[in-house]
Parts: structure tokens; sequence; C-alpha cells
């Protein structure tokens, strides 16, 4: 099967292939290519080179359903085979490999090819000059080892367009682009035509004040600066903000939230209207790329990518409910070639604490927010508060099941009631417990659901009331964003190398979930935030890595926030 090809292809993680530095030939040309080059075969392959490994293919011109194309073809009349016996076909690999192409170091771009093929051409082959991907050349014309691979299509009887996307490494001053086939050989009265070639780029995006990044131990950064998120959804305008849209902004940035959601994502100027007044509060925004958790467009990706409140691109709602991991890592993809400057979320429920959707879609975006949903009960069950740690401890788990990968968690904590299933608000007590529980657990960010109601009271009880149904609700709610907000500088700094070890002299040895009582969390600026997740009083004595001792009481679901160096 064309065995004298140059490139070996590895698998990195799942995701990243690299290839041997090998320089292609000397007689490949260079083009010019502004935001668009469009390469048209519909009279052959100009000034592209082609490969045939054995002479076994033949290359013309060729026109089918009205489409002008360049077709790789076997003469002759295909007979029905098994697939066996199409093993034993003569090797007819076969390639097609672009000049070099001018690009912008750190540019996304996109490559869509419009072809038909009577075989089934998506399996990746093993020679360099049969393969399909997209490889760089830095200044001094050697290759990169950065490359962009990438299959064609199924067998079919009607014209396919596949797209593929990527982003131009910073080393890199021209690209390179390749079709070809190893596998399967082609029988007499194969073809495959090609019949157009799109090459976009696509400059812009945020100014560098604005690119977000994730530090090594998953906490964001914007710009270079540490960021905590302390995010909530559904804000619209309504009675709380007097239906002002901007002054229901400007009340939850003095309330300390930083980061909001809406709805209302429909390109139809609403969207923009909310990033525009969300960025003139100074509040930043998580927005899908699509009209709804089941679309997603690129186009919408490109259009408000330059956006300054954006902070990461949604790509999941409830993801186990309605997207493929797949489908997820796809967009991620996508969202990284187009917008490198930010990262991408999703948000699922755990559907049980040991048992999580989760551990599919680990690797499939940057952070995560689990819905983290524990005021159930008319009457609190004690398990409230146990359950945030519970679910964090499953989040954890799966993100070491998969390698460690650096992700950033920011769970979901319930302030709402209704949606049939949740039949009270949390009290003021057990959302500052949850919170800060959820922080010792390794979160790295908070968003709450949900600021505004449902909009439709039905008749099986499917609505809801968020943090904005009442002002009592919303002064319970920002009691508590407040409180981080002023503990910003402390929860962006790096977790202490040495945690504190905890003793108990009394109190529960277990809360209502059969764990550990008391969890707490020391950061490197000196914050210790301690966390009684049972419904009776504890007494601990803290064993802090500086070698001292810290004897502290904790009522019931209480939290303790102090500076151990303040003495």
């Amino acid at each position: 099967m064309g065995l004298d090809g140059k490139r070996v292809l590895a698998t990195l993680s799942g995701v990243a292939l690299m290839m041997a530095l090998m320089p292609l030939s000397a007689e490949i040309k260079t083009a010019k290519v502004s935001a668009m080059k469009v390469f048209d075969f519909s009279r052959g392959a100009g000034d592209w080179n082609t490969y045939n490994y054995e002479s076994r293919v033949s290359f013309c011109v060729t026109n089918i359903d009205g489409v002008a194309g360049f077709s790789v073809y076997v003469p002759g009349v295909q007979a029905p085979k098994t697939f066996r016996e199409r093993m034993k076909l003569p090797d007819t690999a076969w390639g097609i490999g672009s000049p070099l192409v001018d690009v912008v170091p750190g540019q996304g771009f996109s490559l869509s090819l419009k072809l038909r093929s009577t075989v089934d051409v998506r399996r990746p082959s093993g020679n360099d000059s049969a393969s399909c991907y997209v490889s760089f050349f830095g200044k001094d014309g050697r290759e990169l080892p950065d490359y962009v691979p990438f299959s064609l299509v199924q067998a079919s009887n009607v014209w396919q367009t596949i797209t593929v996307y990527g982003r131009v490494p910073h080393e890199a001053t021209r690209m390179h682009i390749q079709f070809g086939c190893d596998v399967p050989n082609l029988a007499p009265g194969d073809s495959i035509v090609l019949s157009k070639l799109e090459l976009v780029s696509y400059p812009g995006g945020p100014s560098p004040d604005c690119r977000v990044t994730l530090r090594d131990d998953g906490g964001v950064l914007v710009g270079g600066r540490p960021f905590f998120p302390i995010g909530i959804y559904n804000v619209n305008a309504c009675a709380l903000n007097g239906n002002d849209l901007k002054a229901g902004m400007q009340e939850l940035k003095e309330a300390g939230v930083n980061l909001v959601h809406t709805y209302s994502v429909s390109r139809n100027g609403k969207l923009q209207s909310f990033m525009d007044a969300a960025h003139e509060a100074g509040l930043k925004t998580w927005v899908p790329a699509g009209g709804s958790n089941f679309e997603f467009k690129e186009k919408y990706i490109l259009a408000d990518r330059s956006h300054p409140s954006i902070l990461a691109w949604y790509l999941g709602d409830d993801t186990g409910n309605s997207v493929t991991s797949a489908e997820v890592f796809r967009r991620h993809e996508i969202c990284h070639a187009l917008d490198p400057d930010r990262i991408t979320v999703q948000a699922d429920y755990l559907h049980g604490r040991r048992s999580s959707r989760y551990l599919n879609y680990v690797n499939m975006t940057d952070a995560f927010m689990p819905e983290i949903y524990t005021a159930f009960m008319k009457e609190p069950t004690g398990k409230e508060v146990p359950d945030i740690i519970g679910d964090m401890n499953t989040v954890k788990a799966c993100i070491r099941l998969k390698g460690s990968p650096n992700k950033s968690v920011w769970p979901i904590i319930q302030y709402f009631e209704g949606w049939r299933d949740w039949l009270r608000y949390p009290t003021a007590k057990e959302l500052r417990a949850m919170t800060f529980a959820a922080i010792t657990s390794g979160a790295k960010g908070v968003i709450y659901y949900t600021y505004c109601d449902s909009k439709v009271e039905r008749a099986d009880g499917w609505c809801g009331h968020g943090a904005a149904h009442s002002r009592e609700h919303f002064s319970t709610f920002s009691a508590v964003t407040r409180e981080l907000a002023g503990l910003i500088p402390d929860l962006v700094s790096r977790d202490a190398p040495h945690q504190p070890e905890v003793e108990m002299l009394s109190g529960p040895a277990q809360d209502a979930n059969g764990g550990f009582p008391v969890s707490c969390l020391l950061k490197e600026t000196g914050l210790l935030v301690v966390v009684n997740s049972a419904t009776r009083p504890v007494r601990v004595r803290l064993a802090l890595p500086d070698g001292k001792f810290r004897t502290m009481e904790l009522e019931a679901i209480g939290v303790s926030v102090i500076r151990t160096n303040a003495d």
C-alpha cells in the first residue's frame, strides 16, 4: 500500500497528531492568499503536484451532474466484488498537493472541499503523499511539526463538502494542503472527483487584554490576570430591575457578580444588546455558538468573537441529554481554531455521585460546570451541603481517570425553587455553606442558577423562581456573592502546597452522606476556609503547615473564613 511514504502518524492523547520533520519536494510552488483563496479544479489540477504510486490511476477533467471537477479514476467497468476480493486489487495510492500558500501566523483558517466519491475514503492513510493533511513551514523554509490531519468522505451518489478548521502556528509563514487516498484500492469504474477548494483565513479577534487561558492549576486568566468567575444564569430585564437590563447588570456588578448568561441567544440583536450591556457594566459573558443547545454555527463564532465581554463559548447545556461527546469535541476544536483567545465550557448534571456522565466528556471542553442542585425537599435533609462535596469529588475522580488533564471546574449552585422537582430555595445558611464547600472541594469559580423566574407556569408545576423573584431573595443571594467578591484576591491565588490536617475534638464523626464532616482549604495568601457539612456543631483542631495549631468551633453547616497570617 504505497510504503515509500515519509510520514508516520501517531496519536497523542487521542487528539494531537505529529509527523516526522521531512521537507516536501522542492518542486512545490508558492501561491499568494488573501482572506479567501479559491482553487477551482474544473479545468484540472493546475499548479498542484500529483502523486501516482504505481501509475494505476488516471487523472482527467470530468463533469457529473453539471459540476466540473478533477477526477481520479481507474479505467474500465466495475464488476460486483466482495470486500475480501477488493483488497486483492493493485495498489492505487494517489495524492495531489498544493503549492505553498502564504499565511498569517496565529490566524484561524477553514478549508472546504467539494467532492464526490464512489468509494468510502474516510480511512486515514499511512503514506505521506497519499494522505490528507495541512502542513506548515517557517521563515527558514523548514517544515514545522504542527499539522492538521483530516479524512475524505464516504461513498455517495451526490456531491459532498468537507470542512476542516485549524489554526496557523505562530512560527509559520506558509502552508501546504495535501489530498490523497492509500486505502481502499480503487477498482475499475471507481472515481474520486474534486471540484472546488475554498481556503479562508480569519483575522481579528479580541484585544490581548481579553485573551482567556487556564493556569496549570485550572485557574482562569483574562489578559494574563487571574479571574475568579462568580456567575449567574438567565439574566434578563425583569420586575426586580425595573425591566431595565442595564440596571440589572449594574446591580449584579455591585453584588459581586462578574459573569452573566442569557437564554436570549438568537442572533437578532438581543444577544448583542446583552453583551453590550454586560461589557458596559464591566461583566463577562458565556454564550453558545448557536441559537440553542442543539445548534452550532461557525458563523456565530466569527461574528461575535471580537466582543470583549465573552469569556467562554458554551458548547452544551445538559450535554449528556442532547449532544454526543464527539460532537462537543468537534465544537471545541472549531472554537479554538476560529477563536483561540477564548476557552470552552459545558454544563451537565452528574446523574448520581458515583456514576457520572461527565466521564465521557472530560477531555471535550476546557471547563466544566456541574449542575449541583441539592435542596429538593420542603424541609432540610442534611444532605444539601454533603451532596456538593460528593459531586465535586466525583468530578475530580472523572478528571483523574482521564489522565488528570488541566480542567477548570465551576459548579452551578442552586438558588431557585420550582421546576417541579425543587420544592424550596436553599436557606441563606445553606447557600453560603454550599458555596464554600464547593470552593474547598476544588472549584475555580462558582455559578448560580438562576436570576430570572420562569416565564411560563404550567399545570404540572414546571415553573420556577430565581434570585430576582423578590428583593428579599436577591438580598440573600447577593450577601454570598459580595462575600466571594471581597475574597477574590485570595481565591485566585494558588492552593498552599501543604494543606491543614484536621482532628475532630467533638461532634459527629460523619455528615449525612457518611463523609468526614469538615473540609478545608488553605490558599498561598494565608486565607483559610473551613466548612462543617454536618447538621450538628463540631469542634476541631487544625495542624497548619507552619507548625502552628488552631482550634475552632463550627456551628451546624457552618463556615469559617479566616487569615492564618493575621496574627
